[in-house]
Protein backbone atom coordinates (compact mmCIF):
# COMPACT_ATOMS: atom_id res chain seq x y z
CA UNK A 1 0.00 0.00 0.00
CA UNK A 2 2.81 2.39 0.89
CA UNK A 3 4.51 1.60 -2.42
CA UNK A 4 1.35 2.57 -4.32
CA UNK A 5 1.29 5.92 -2.60
CA UNK A 6 4.95 6.50 -3.46
CA UNK A 7 4.38 5.53 -7.10
CA UNK A 8 1.45 7.91 -7.48
CA UNK A 9 1.39 9.89 -10.68
CA UNK A 10 2.63 13.41 -10.70
CA UNK A 11 -0.04 15.94 -11.34
CA UNK A 12 1.02 18.76 -13.55
CA UNK A 13 -0.53 22.09 -12.84
CA UNK A 14 -0.74 24.41 -15.76
CA UNK A 15 -0.65 28.04 -14.83
CA UNK A 16 -2.99 30.54 -16.36
CA UNK A 17 -1.65 33.26 -18.57
CA UNK A 18 -0.37 36.09 -16.48
CA UNK A 19 -2.34 39.30 -16.45
CA UNK A 20 -0.71 42.03 -18.51
CA UNK A 21 1.18 44.59 -16.47
CA UNK A 22 -0.90 47.53 -17.65
CA UNK A 23 -4.13 45.85 -16.47
CA UNK A 24 -2.63 45.21 -13.04
CA UNK A 25 -1.38 48.78 -12.82
CA UNK A 26 -4.75 50.24 -13.84
CA UNK A 27 -6.63 48.13 -11.28
CA UNK A 28 -4.11 49.03 -8.57
CA UNK A 29 -4.30 52.73 -9.47
CA UNK A 30 -8.11 52.63 -9.19
CA UNK A 31 -7.84 50.88 -5.81
CA UNK A 32 -5.29 53.47 -4.70
CA UNK A 33 -7.62 56.33 -5.64
CA UNK A 34 -10.56 54.64 -3.89
CA UNK A 35 -8.42 54.11 -0.79
CA UNK A 36 -7.37 57.76 -0.72
CA UNK A 37 -11.00 58.87 -1.17
CA UNK A 38 -12.06 56.57 1.67
CA UNK A 39 -9.45 58.15 3.94
CA UNK A 40 -10.21 61.76 3.01
CA UNK A 41 -13.99 61.63 2.66
CA UNK A 42 -15.03 58.74 4.92
CA UNK A 43 -18.45 60.21 5.73
CA UNK A 44 -19.28 60.83 2.06
CA UNK A 45 -18.16 57.34 1.10
CA UNK A 46 -20.52 55.77 3.64
CA UNK A 47 -23.32 58.07 2.45
CA UNK A 48 -22.65 57.10 -1.17
CA UNK A 49 -22.56 53.38 -0.34
CA UNK A 50 -25.88 53.61 1.53
CA UNK A 51 -27.48 55.52 -1.35
CA UNK A 52 -26.12 52.99 -3.87
CA UNK A 53 -27.60 50.12 -1.86
CA UNK A 54 -30.90 52.02 -1.80
CA UNK A 55 -30.78 52.50 -5.57
CA UNK A 56 -30.10 48.79 -6.10
CA UNK A 57 -33.11 47.98 -3.88
CA UNK A 58 -35.34 50.30 -5.93
CA UNK A 59 -34.13 48.83 -9.24
CA UNK A 60 -34.72 45.29 -7.99
CA UNK A 61 -38.16 46.35 -6.72
CA UNK A 62 -39.06 47.65 -10.18
CA UNK A 63 -37.77 44.39 -11.69
CA UNK A 64 -39.97 42.33 -9.35
CA UNK A 65 -42.98 44.56 -10.01
CA UNK A 66 -42.58 44.25 -13.78
CA UNK A 67 -42.18 40.50 -13.43
CA UNK A 68 -45.37 40.36 -11.34
CA UNK A 69 -47.32 42.52 -13.80
CA UNK A 70 -46.18 40.42 -16.78
CA UNK A 71 -47.54 37.24 -15.23
CA UNK A 72 -50.72 36.36 -17.13
CA UNK A 73 -52.48 33.99 -14.75
CA UNK A 74 -51.70 35.41 -11.34
CA UNK A 75 -52.14 33.17 -8.35
CA UNK A 76 -51.14 33.18 -4.69
CA UNK A 77 -47.70 31.85 -5.61
CA UNK A 78 -46.99 35.10 -7.49
CA UNK A 79 -47.90 37.29 -4.53
CA UNK A 80 -44.37 37.17 -2.99
CA UNK A 81 -43.09 39.04 -6.07
CA UNK A 82 -45.46 41.92 -5.36
CA UNK A 83 -44.72 41.92 -1.62
CA UNK A 84 -40.97 41.80 -2.28
CA UNK A 85 -41.27 44.66 -4.77
CA UNK A 86 -43.15 46.82 -2.27
CA UNK A 87 -40.77 46.02 0.60
CA UNK A 88 -37.66 46.64 -1.51
CA UNK A 89 -39.08 49.92 -2.84
CA UNK A 90 -39.79 51.14 0.69
CA UNK A 91 -36.35 50.06 1.94
CA UNK A 92 -34.59 51.57 -1.09
CA UNK A 93 -36.33 54.93 -0.85
CA UNK A 94 -35.67 55.00 2.91
CA UNK A 95 -31.96 54.32 2.37
CA UNK A 96 -31.70 56.99 -0.32
CA UNK A 97 -33.60 59.65 1.63
CA UNK A 98 -32.31 58.86 5.12
CA UNK A 99 -28.69 57.89 4.48
CA UNK A 100 -27.56 60.13 7.36
CA UNK A 101 -29.82 58.22 9.74
CA UNK A 102 -28.10 55.00 8.75
CA UNK A 103 -24.74 56.60 9.61
CA UNK A 104 -26.10 57.58 13.03
CA UNK A 105 -27.47 54.10 13.65
CA UNK A 106 -24.08 52.57 12.81
CA UNK A 107 -22.43 54.98 15.27
CA UNK A 108 -24.92 54.05 17.99
CA UNK A 109 -24.38 50.33 17.39
CA UNK A 110 -20.59 50.71 17.52
CA UNK A 111 -20.92 52.77 20.72
CA UNK A 112 -23.20 50.16 22.29
CA UNK A 113 -20.73 47.38 21.45
CA UNK A 114 -17.81 49.35 22.90
CA UNK A 115 -19.85 50.09 26.03
CA UNK A 116 -20.87 46.45 26.47
CA UNK A 117 -17.34 45.14 26.00
CA UNK A 118 -16.00 47.79 28.38
CA UNK A 119 -18.54 46.75 31.03
CA UNK A 120 -17.32 43.16 30.74
CA UNK A 121 -13.70 44.35 31.03
CA UNK A 122 -14.64 46.49 34.03
CA UNK A 123 -16.15 43.43 35.73
CA UNK A 124 -12.99 41.46 34.98
CA UNK A 125 -10.85 44.29 36.35
CA UNK A 126 -12.88 44.43 39.56
CA UNK A 127 -12.54 40.66 39.91
CA UNK A 128 -8.74 41.03 39.60
CA UNK A 129 -8.59 43.41 42.58
CA UNK A 130 -6.10 41.97 45.03
CA UNK A 131 -5.16 39.08 42.69
CA UNK A 132 -2.97 40.98 40.26
CA UNK A 133 -0.73 44.00 40.29
CA UNK A 134 -2.18 45.04 36.91
CA UNK A 135 -5.55 45.73 38.52
CA UNK A 136 -5.29 49.52 38.23
CA UNK A 137 -4.20 49.41 34.57
CA UNK A 138 -7.15 47.14 33.64
CA UNK A 139 -9.54 49.34 35.63
CA UNK A 140 -8.33 52.56 33.97
CA UNK A 141 -8.49 51.15 30.42
CA UNK A 142 -11.96 49.68 30.93
CA UNK A 143 -13.27 52.99 32.33
CA UNK A 144 -11.75 54.86 29.36
CA UNK A 145 -13.40 52.37 27.00
CA UNK A 146 -16.71 52.78 28.81
CA UNK A 147 -16.56 56.57 28.52
CA UNK A 148 -15.65 56.34 24.82
CA UNK A 149 -18.52 53.92 24.16
CA UNK A 150 -21.09 56.13 25.88
CA UNK A 151 -19.77 59.22 24.07
CA UNK A 152 -19.97 57.33 20.78
CA UNK A 153 -23.58 56.31 21.45
CA UNK A 154 -24.58 59.91 22.07
CA UNK A 155 -22.76 61.19 18.98
CA UNK A 156 -19.93 62.93 20.79
CA UNK A 157 -17.37 60.73 19.05
CA UNK A 158 -18.03 59.99 15.41
CA UNK A 159 -16.88 56.41 14.97
CA UNK A 160 -18.70 55.86 11.72
CA UNK A 161 -15.77 56.97 9.60
CA UNK A 162 -13.13 54.93 11.39
CA UNK A 163 -13.88 51.56 9.69
CA UNK A 164 -13.98 53.25 6.29
CA UNK A 165 -10.66 54.99 6.96
CA UNK A 166 -9.10 51.68 8.03
CA UNK A 167 -10.38 49.99 4.86
CA UNK A 168 -9.01 52.93 2.84
CA UNK A 169 -5.59 52.57 4.48
CA UNK A 170 -5.63 48.83 3.76
CA UNK A 171 -6.50 49.53 0.10
CA UNK A 172 -3.69 52.08 -0.18
CA UNK A 173 -1.14 49.70 1.33
CA UNK A 174 -2.29 46.79 -0.85
CA UNK A 175 -2.38 48.82 -4.06
CA UNK A 176 1.00 50.44 -3.42
CA UNK A 177 2.66 47.12 -2.59
CA UNK A 178 1.06 45.47 -5.61
CA UNK A 179 2.23 48.26 -7.91
CA UNK A 180 5.75 48.03 -6.47
CA UNK A 181 5.70 44.23 -6.76
CA UNK A 182 4.42 44.24 -10.34
CA UNK A 183 6.96 46.79 -11.47
CA UNK A 184 9.87 45.09 -9.67
CA UNK A 185 8.93 41.70 -11.18
CA UNK A 186 8.68 43.24 -14.64
CA UNK A 187 12.12 44.83 -14.29
CA UNK A 188 13.80 41.50 -13.47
Amino acid sequence: MAEEIIKAKKIEVKSKKSTPLYVTLIIDAVMLVIGVCMCIWADKVVDTIVKAIGAVCVVYAVFNLVQYLRTENRSNKDLPLLITAIALAIAGVFLIVQSGLVNSIVTIIIGALITLISIFHLQDALNMKGKSSKYSYALITSVIGLVCGVCCMFGLILAQGIPIILIGIALIIFAASDIFGAISLKLK
